[in-house]
C-alpha cells in the first residue's frame, strides 16, 4: 500500500516540497474568493474558517494530483454550495508529483470574511 504523509510534519520529497503545496494552494484563493462572493450575495454575514484536507498523489505523465478533497470538521464555515465550489477549485490544482508511491494528505484553512 501507499505510505501517506500529513503535512505539515512531512519532510521535504524530490519535487514536492512544502512551499510548493502552498504555492498551489494559494493559487487557488482567487477560485475560492470567488466562491465565497458568490455564497455571500446569499448569506451576507457569511464569515470564518474552511478547512480543506487533501490527498496528492502522483500521476504519470501529468505529475501530482488532488486524488482527494474535502471539507474537515475544523471548518466553521457549513454552507454547502460554499464547500461544493471550493472542493471543485482545489481538485483542479496542478503540483509537482510526490515520490513515487506516495500520498501526501494536506490540512489547509481558508479564513473568509466579507470586505
Amino acid at each position: 500500500p501507499p505510505r501517506s504523509t500529513l503535512f505539515p510534519y512531512t519532510t521535504l520529497f524530490r519535487s514536492l516540497t512544502k512551499s510548493a503545496i502552498r504555492a498551489a494552494l494559494s493559487g487557488a484563493r482567487a477560485d475560492v474568493l470567488a466562491c465565497y462572493e458568490a455564497s455571500i450575495a446569499r448569506t451576507p454575514d457569511l464569515a470564518g474558517t474552511l478547512t480543506v484536507r487533501v490527498v496528492i498523489e502522483g500521476e504519470p505523465d501529468l505529475g501530482g494530483v488532488v486524488s482527494d478533497a474535502s471539507i474537515t470538521d475544523a471548518s466553521t464555515i457549513t454552507d454547502a454550495a460554499l464547500s461544493t465550489c471550493v472542493l471543485d477549485a482545489i481538485v483542479s490544482i496542478e503540483l509537482p508529483a510526490p515520490d513515487e508511491g506516495t500520498l501526501v494528505t494536506v490540512h489547509y484553512p481558508f479564513t473568509l470574511s466579507p470586505l
